[in-house]
């Protein structure tokens, strides 16, 4: 693996693994605006991403991890030019062992805050991204319109807005996460929209469950009036659970749900990789 970095940004290439939650203080290696093309183009490596080993060719395990340090000081210096390109880096996913893209990319660009907003709605809009990029774009939204509850109506509009355009040529998968978002959004208005996707039958029921699912989620209704469908036991568990919701604290289920919807996305992501198995031995 060549290096072609130059230093301080190149001293992100032996700092290898790091913590999920805390992150490190990049303010020491000296970063100045002069710094931030280089490294925008560390965070948006293809090669470093790819994260496989070739027996051929030396492997750095220490320098796949830099392009998420190369993400996280480009947050803490607020280089807001860097989000339109590390955008493009969430339709890689499928291409990467880990959680690197799908985990690590999801809040650097949580931590960028409202300055994302308006990129990743573009992004959702825009034709020709991957299945795992369009969910983890509405997911990025919906955990900013969770925390910073200022700019929720805009993101449920955004998400809402996507769907109802979209519904028709989106993969399945897509809209159930979308539809997740919006439920995490309390996302109530968005109802007619949701209700023409599932009519159109364009959702997955394993991601949200079906359209009486949904509407109790968001507490249109108490309870079912049809019997429910019969869909994998990890869904069914989680039906559950969420059955007893009250009776739990509400850090418990905020984990409960990044738990559901990180199984979800690595079903999801492994759903994708057969299909492009399956394109790849047609071509051959």
């Amino acid at each position: 693996m060549t290096n072609t970095y130059t230093e301080p940004v190149s001293k992100l290439l032996a700092l290898g693994e790091t913590d999920w939650i805390e992150w490190d203080d990049y303010s020491e290696f000296g970063f100045t605006k002069e710094h931030i093309h280089e490294l925008i183009r560390l965070g948006t490596d293809r090669d470093l991403l790819a994260n496989i080993e070739d027996e051929e060719d030396d492997f750095d395990y220490e320098a796949t991890w830099a392009p998420m340090h190369a993400w996280r000081a480009l947050v803490q210096m607020q280089a807001m030019e860097a989000i339109a390109p590390l955008a493009q880096v969430f339709d890689w996913s499928e291409d990467t062992e880990g959680d690197l893209i799908n985990e690590g990319l999801t809040d650097a660009f949580e931590k960028f805050g409202a300055p994302v907003i308006e990129p990743l709605a573009a992004f959702m809009n825009e034709a020709g991204h991957s299945v795992p990029g369009y969910i983890s774009a509405s997911e990025v939204l919906a955990r900013i319109g969770v925390e910073h509850p200022e700019h929720r109506e805009r993101i449920a509009q955004i998400v809402t807005s996507a769907l109802e355009e979209h519904f028709e040529q989106n993969e399945k998968e897509v809209n159930g996460f979308w539809i997740s978002d919006l439920i995490d959004l309390d996302a109530v208005s968005s109802h007619p929209v949701i209700k023409k996707a599932f009519e159109a039958n364009k959702v997955d029921l394993t991601i949200a469950g079906d359209l009486e699912d949904v509407e109790m989620e968001l507490g249109l209704r108490e309870e079912r009036e049809t019997p429910a469908p019969n869909l994998p036991l990890p869904f069914n568990f989680m039906r559950s659970l969420r059955e007893v919701d009250e009776s739990l604290p509400a850090l418990v289920k905020g984990e409960m749900k990044r738990f559901e919807k990180k199984a979800k996305k690595e079903k999801n992501k492994r759903k994708q990789e057969k299909k492009s198995r399956k394109k790849n031995r047609k071509k051959k």
